[in-house]
């Protein structure tokens, strides 16, 4: 490399280096000043972790839902290339063999209760850190391995069935979201309302046996005839509704709104000022305060309650029943929130008899708190 490359190279790695500093600096702040959430988040015991990854590994070849089954070509290769470095007598595929299994390890240890016991005392701030996230390496270090078995294997047979498997692999993966999609709105759309509710919940349950009962049966759909004209609601622009938050910003104004039953980072998105929203990191007295707000919704649900107490970083409108909030608007108020926005109608004494703006397409009802 000539020296002006390298002059290149420097300036490159400085530039990023200056612009990772200043983009952390509020997370260093955050840090320094009040504790933060992460510090009260809870993490599962290392054997309930290791228990846990045996029971999906286990699960992989088993599939319960389409995710799973689009997947399943990856988990094939992934156990294929395995195999087949043990086979493969060659020193430099056996230590990267053996750095991906540290890594994997590394992953389980530090997503264990083990970091509460080192972080208690020092550096408390990095007792909620999601060390699970080292795995995200994993499809890269797998993809190196396979292209040096690929270049070390001589067996013309073994390799053609690497390759194979490895662009039916990547067009599964290609086809996953537009099969769900697909599969997603043209159940909707043909399903009876009770055979809808009943494909939902058996998907929650991961019943995927009973799911194709339901979708074979011809009584479970509203027509003799399929619509196959659907579309969906997942693209960038209809799932931030741009419109419809613009009419919302000109009866906020600068004021803070609360979301329910819609992602409240939409809101955001569309320069709204929040309460509420999906954050790595944020100060725990926040949380607390937050707590007020949903405090009787969490009661009435265990699963809510160990979900935002132990882990926090979706500060949301949690909620049990649309037609029996046991929200505290009161509070939201007192946080800051004039308004609410909402997927659904509510009546309650604290917010406006009648929604500000109704929008039925969009499912979006816009309430003053009073």
């Amino acid at each position: 490399m000539s020296q002006k490359n390298y002059k290149i190279l420097f300036n490159f790695l400085i530039a990023i280096s200056l612009g990772m500093i200043i983009v952390a600096i509020p997370l260093v702040l955050s840090v320094l000043g009040d504790p933060v959430h992460r510090t009260v988040m809870e993490k599962n015991g290392l054997l309930k972790i290791v228990i846990l990854e045996f029971k999906n590994f286990y699960g992989l070849f088993f599939p319960n839902n389409m995710k799973e089954i689009f997947y399943l070509p990856a988990y094939l290769l992934k156990l294929l290339i395995l195999t087949s470095c043990f086979l493969v007598k060659n020193k430099k595929i056996n230590l990267f063999l053996l750095f991906i299994f540290l890594t994997y390890l590394l992953k389980n240890l530090l997503s264990s209760d083990l970091t509460q016991i080192m972080f208690n005392k020092f550096f408390t701030f990095l007792k909620g850190f999601n060390f699970s996230r080292i795995a995200n390496i994993l499809p890269l270090l797998f993809s190196i391995l396979l292209v040096a078995i690929l270049k070390v294997n001589k067996n013309k047979v073994f390799i053609n069935i690497l390759i194979t498997l490895t662009i039916v692999t990547s067009i599964s993966f290609q086809l996953y979201f537009p099969a769900y999609e697909f599969t997603k709105e043209f159940l909707r759309k043909n399903l009876k309302k009770e055979s809808l509710e009943l494909v939902k919940v058996n998907y929650q349950n991961k019943s995927i046996k009973k799911i194709i009962s339901i979708i074979k049966d011809k009584k479970s759909y509203k027509y003799e005839n399929f619509t196959y004209d659907v579309k969906t609601n997942s693209s960038f622009d209809s799932y931030y509704k741009f419109e419809i938050y613009k009419k919302i910003k000109l009866f906020v104004g600068s004021n803070r709104v609360a979301s329910i039953g819609v992602d409240p980072m939409i809101a955001a998105m569309n320069d709204i000022n929040v309460i509420d929203g999906y954050y790595n990191i944020y100060h725990l007295s926040y949380k607390k305060k937050f707590r007020k707000i949903i405090e009787e919704e969490l009661n009435q649900n265990n699963v809510l309650k160990d979900y935002y107490d132990n882990w926090g970083n979706r500060v949301y409108m949690f909620y049990n029943d649309k037609n029996n909030l046991l929200l505290n608007f009161k509070e939201a108020k007192n946080l800051g929130a004039e308004y609410i926005i909402s997927s659904f109608l509510i009546k309650n004494e604290n917010l406006e008899s009648d929604c500000l703006l109704c929008d039925e397409n969009n499912k979006i009802y816009l309430y003053k708190i009073i």
